[in-house]
């Protein structure tokens, strides 16, 4: 069964990957979603409407990398 992997990726956008049972990406969503539960809902609709199976979502989450401050001339 494919399972769904939703996370938070290094802008702040919600995404999410399926992965076949062999554990290969198999489609991502190629877009980000602003709240968690829109990405899970997406990839969820897509499992469902290419097998007719409940797949597994599981959510992780990726810590965004800290901005760079600009130096400050005087």
């Amino acid at each position: 069964m494919a399972s769904i992997h939703v996370y938070k990726d290094t802008v702040g956008e919600w995404r999410f990957r399926i992965k076949a049972e062999n554990g290969k990406i198999t489609a991502d969503s190629g877009e980000g979603y602003s709240r968690k539960g829109n990405a899970a809902r997406a990839a969820r609709n897509l499992i469902i409407d290419l097998t007719q199976k409940e797949p597994v979502i599981t959510v992780d989450y990726v810590q965004p990398k800290p901005k760079k401050k600009k130096s400050e001339v005087i």
